[in-house]
């Protein structure tokens, strides 16, 4: 027959794959169903072991390939149909998962700028006081969460020019592409250094700096309060002020 199955557990952000296991399809684990439609069925175990250099706090897919021995190559099989999502048209996605990172009992959480209704928590976000625009706009974002996540979240930033009014704006996910809060787990900390393309024609003066979380499904702002447990207006959290050159 020499049918044989590969899974990988595949970094979602760089989609490399950290770990494989390589077995050929064992007849006696199968079930052979005969008529108009006839195709083999096959229950095996795979145990794919990850070494203690895993790669934690980063979303991974767990994919399978199906492939054939043929005049000594292996030969991908092509996936004709599937309920599940693909990765390309030779590899099916069986789920997803994420390595939990051990947080040290000695080091402290850090002060929270903001706390979220569904469970995650703003530490202190560090703003430079002045920037040019046309630049990257360096950002360090810490984030823990008391709760699982279950669902996609972005965290946008919102610069108002307090003189003219108007507003730019920038989202992504708060801990980039690396790690979507719907796999997000209970203990969670982590952090993620954000940079913000400042567009080049951004109109020179002060600005005040706003984040916060909305859900990706219906774009509704997450509730989020203070210290004092009074809800933030328009669920936006300030983060204070910054200047913004012109190009010279």
């Amino acid at each position: 027959m020499n049918l044989g199955f590969s899974v990988h557990l595949v970094d979602q952000d760089s989609e490399r794959s950290i770990a494989r296991r390589d077995e050929w399809a064992d007849r006696q684990h199968g079930v052979w169903l005969f008529g108009p439609e006839y195709a083999p069925l096959f229950r095996q175990r795979m145990d794919l072991e990850l070494d203690e250099n895993s790669p934690t706090n980063r979303a991974f897919w767990i994919v399978l390939t199906i492939w054939r021995k043929k005049a000594g190559a292996f030969v991908r099989q092509a996936v004709l149909a599937s309920d599940l999502p693909l990765l390309g048209d030779r590899q099916v996605i069986l789920g997803e998962f994420v390595l939990p990172r051990k947080r040290a009992a000695s080091i402290a959480p850090a002060p929270t700028l903001a706390e979220f209704q569904n469970g995650f928590a703003l530490e202190a976000v560090q703003l430079l006081e002045r920037a040019q625009a046309g630049e990257s706009l360096s950002i360090p974002i810490s984030w823990r969460a008391s709760e699982r996540g279950l669902e996609d979240h972005a965290q946008f930033l919102h610069f108002g020019h307090e003189e003219s009014g108007e507003w730019w704006i920038f989202d992504q996910a708060p801990l980039g592409d690396r790690l979507p809060t719907r796999l997000w787990y209970s203990g969670l900390a982590d952090s993620e250094i954000w940079q913000a393309p400042l567009p080049a024609d951004l109109a020179a003066g002060r600005y005040a700096v706003f984040t916060g979380l909305y859900r990706m499904r219906d774009k509704e702002r997450v509730i989020a309060w203070g210290a004092d447990k009074k809800p933030y207006p328009d669920a936006r959290i300030p983060l204070g002020n910054i200047v913004v050159e012109s190009v010279s």
